[in-house]
């Protein structure tokens, strides 16, 4: 069992409600979308997923999707991204 848990925030630490947020598990030779369409987090800006995956030969990833373009960083256990290492598919951030 896999558990994603996402917290959004702005810089002052005040959650953000309603963003919308997919999982994905990255599998040879596909990518399989885990939750299906995104699922908005809760009004504490908390999104929690939990699913059986193989832990061993996948990776899991999140999508965070910024309609408004206010995300400047999102950080992870391991390390910080920045906005200029975000990229853009149609449009939407």
């Amino acid at each position: 069992m896999v558990a994603v848990e996402v917290s959004v925030h702005d810089s002052a630490g005040q959650p953000l409600a309603g963003i919308p947020v997919q999982v994905f598990q990255h599998k040879i030779p596909l990518d399989l979308n885990l939750t299906g369409d995104p699922i908005l987090t809760d009004n504490d800006g908390y999104f929690k997923f939990q699913t059986n995956v193989d832990e061993i030969n996948s990776n899991v990833y999140i999508v965070i999707t910024d309609e408004s373009k206010a995300f400047v960083s999102v950080r992870d256990r391991f390390s910080r991204y920045k906005r200029k290492e975000f990229f853009s598919t149609g449009g939407i951030n």
